[in-house]
């Protein structure tokens, strides 16, 4: 499948990119990144090219809120 389609292209991030705190979802495996404060996007750490989007506001607002109450 074109990971292309399936989230607006404005919204791609770089690893090492410095993003605001929020999830991140990486391209193409759906690994997430949950950053609690303002910070940079990890590497993909299996020697790919690595980008990110980020998932649904509703979806991503509940994963941000529970990692706050865990951590």
């Amino acid at each position: 499948m074109d990971w292309r389609l399936e989230w607006d292209e404005s919204e791609i991030f770089s690893p090492g990119a410095e993003v605001p705190a929020g999830v991140y979802r990486q391209c193409g495996n759906g690994r997430e990144v949950i950053l609690r404060e303002d910070g940079y996007l990890p590497a993909s750490l299996d020697g790919r090219v690595a980008a990110f989007h980020r998932p649904h506001p509703k979806w991503a607002e509940m994963r941000l809120k529970a990692a706050h109450s865990t951590g």
